[in-house]
């Protein structure tokens, strides 16, 4: 009965965390929608901003690949 109820309560744990974490980043993409509205910008504005980055990885990529290594 012991192991029932500690696992219960791991359970009820994790599920507090997830909707706790959930609701944290619903409130911030709201927040992120107001700003680019506010801006006069679209969500897909956003996500071709992001497209367009070149992540330090990608970059150390094509310089091996250019310098033929």
């Amino acid at each position: 009965m012991g192991w029932l109820l500690l696992w219960c309560g791991i359970g009820l744990l994790w599920l507090a965390t997830m909707v706790g974490c959930g609701w944290v980043l619903w409130r911030k993409g709201k927040a992120l929608l107001r700003e680019l509205e506010a801006q006069g910008r679209t969500l897909g504005d956003l996500i071709t901003l992001l497209g367009e980055l070149e992540l330090p990885a990608e970059r150390d990529d094509v310089a091996r690949r250019s310098a033929g290594t």
